[in-house]
């Protein structure tokens, strides 16, 4: 007995010196637990940040392989580029890090910037030209002292040197930025600046991202001394025409009015251009505002609780059209003739409102058409590519169609385990950011079953004309978050593992597919690492 003990005690008495010698040796950041950061999708990959040994995991599902790149320090903030070709991260050590991956989601290019702050959100461009560093309110990253109003502007299409990324601090009146509002090139003044807006307490900072030595332009919303915090949280661009440059209009909480902004003509180009602030009478129920022009001329339609009014900015006449629900959003469209169009939509109400824009100042409430839905909704999410949007309710789906002014209703409980079962969402508040997402071709939702518990993923077809067509439920081993890598044609459920569990399904799947289920994706390789 002895005899079969004693080699076994020796090999365990060995195992622990090894180890013993090995923790000696190795660095700090090798004790960090894993701790998986929120999962990013792209174009072909999907990317988890881990802290311990700080890294990025990047798994590329059509290739079903997974590779890691090393961080020096954990991640502080992650996100993909519009078109989803990069992914960008900072770490705790005020490093931004770039992956760029080709069509078949192989990494092609890394790239390592020393930003001197560890910011904590990343901004881009619409056309992702430029990524903007920024510190998110309340911190987060773990820094000692940060400046809440420094930032930091990087040119993706610009060799990484001495000048790019620029630091810059913007002038503070006493609060740091809040947000970053970035429209696309020339949407908001003449020609093709990129002009950006940072917003903070009772002002708004406007400057010029190609301009990184040209003083920013102030904007204040209160006058000296005024004691109420007017807070800007939307800028809406404001289309121009062949006799009126574009402009901004500014909807800010705090604040009965909406602010609209107008660039001069034909402005310096080394400087930022100062625009002129016209106030526009509002509500106290003011919740969203959209810019249009109709062919009378720029009309600003303002979203007040349950009632939406068209307002003219040269005279500030309004009128007012009530609606028979809540509305909270403003989501514009063109119609079924190509018409400006609007859908008024609010969480809770169970009507939407279609709008007519061009004709809503003549007509009034013969412009607006209201649809009844089947309950309350929870959040509604725009298919992209197409004049559509999934609601989602407490047990169904509905996908509206804008030009037909139609609903098509789907009920979970029947989909799942038949028509006398009750579903509930696998996620307690469901949303665009949850359990649903669309690539445009098909909608899917993530949810579990009340009467056993099991979790599976819905999966509704949409037809060429945007509407929704037949619907079937593909089983899952365990409930998560979708995520939609479009370019490799797959949809990942990430079930929130440690070790990095996930479900994969082929977009186009046919009634007979299945969920191909893996597993322990971040111990690929574990001892290499």
């Amino acid at each position: 007995m002895n005899a079969l003990v004693r080699p076994s005690s020796f090999v365990m008495a060995l195992t622990a010196a090894l180890l013993a010698l090995v923790a000696c040796g190795r660095a700090d950041r090798f004790d960090r637990p894993l701790a998986v950061g929120e999962a990013v999708a792209l174009d072909q990959v999907v990317a988890w940040p881990l802290a311990g040994p700080p890294a990025l995991a990047v798994h590329a599902p059509a290739r079903d392989a997974t590779a890691f790149f090393e961080l020096e320090a954990p991640a502080v903030t992650v996100r993909a580029t519009h078109a989803g070709d990069a992914l960008l991260a900072v770490d705790e050590a005020g490093r931004a890090t770039i992956l760029r991956f080709d069509a078949e989601g192989a990494p092609t290019e890394r790239q390592d910037v020393d930003l001197g702050a560890a910011f904590t959100r990343i901004e881009l461009t619409p056309d992702d030209r430029y990524a903007v560093f920024m510190h998110g309110p309340g911190g987060g990253s773990g820094a000692v002292v940060r400046n809440a109003n420094e930032l930091a502007v990087l040119d993706l299409d610009r060799p990484i040197g001495a000048d790019n990324p620029r630091r810059r601090t913007l002038k503070s009146f006493g609060s740091g930025v809040r947000a970053l509002a970035l429209p696309a090139a020339g949407a908001v003044a003449d020609g093709d600046r990129p002009l950006a807006f940072a917003l903070s307490d009772r002002y708004l900072a406007l400057f010029d991202l190609s301009l990184p030595e040209a003083d920013e332009v102030v904007v204040y919303f209160t006058l000296e001394g005024e004691a109420r915090d007017v807070v800007p949280v939307s800028v809406e661009p404001v289309p121009g025409d062949a006799t009126h440059p574009p402009g901004a209009l500014v909807r800010a909480e705090g604040s009965d009015d909406l602010y609209l902004l107008s660039f001069p003509n034909d402005a310096p180009t080394d400087v930022v251009p100062r625009p002129t602030l016209n106030v526009l009478p509002g509500s106290p129920a003011l919740v969203d505002a959209l810019p249009h022009r109709t062919p009378d001329g720029l009309r600003v339609f303002s979203l007040e609780g349950r009632t939406l009014a068209v307002i003219h900015p040269e005279t500030g006449a309004r009128r007012g059209v009530t609606l028979g629900f809540e509305g909270a959003a403003l989501l514009p469209y063109a119609g079924a003739e190509g018409e400006p169009s609007a859908l008024v939509w609010g969480r809770g109400a169970e009507q939407v409102a279609y709008v007519r824009l061009d004709d809503l100042e003549a007509s009034g409430s013969r412009a607006v058409r209201t649809l009844t839905l089947e309950g309350g909704l929870s959040d509604l999410l725009p298919i992209p590519g197409r004049a559509a949007a999934v609601g989602i309710l407490s047990a169904r789906l509905v996908v509206l169609d804008f030009r037909g002014e139609s609903a098509t209703p789907f009920d979970l409980g029947g989909v799942l385990v038949g028509a006398e079962s009750s579903v509930y969402w696998d996620d307690p508040s469901p949303g665009a950011g949850s359990g649903v997402v669309t690539d445009g071709a098909s909608v899917f939702a993530v949810m579990r079953a009340a009467v056993d518990g099991r979790h599976h993923l819905i999966h509704v077809d949409l037809g060429d004309d945007g509407r929704a067509g037949g619907a079937r439920a593909l089983p899952l081993a365990n409930g998560g978050k979708p995520l939609l890598v479009p370019g490799a044609g797959r949809l990942v459920v990430d079930h929130g593992t440690t070790a990095g569990t996930i479900s994969v399904v082929a977009t186009d799947a046919g009634p007979d597919a299945r969920a191909d289920l893996r597993r322990s994706l971040f111990l690929t390789e574990v001892l290499g690492r």
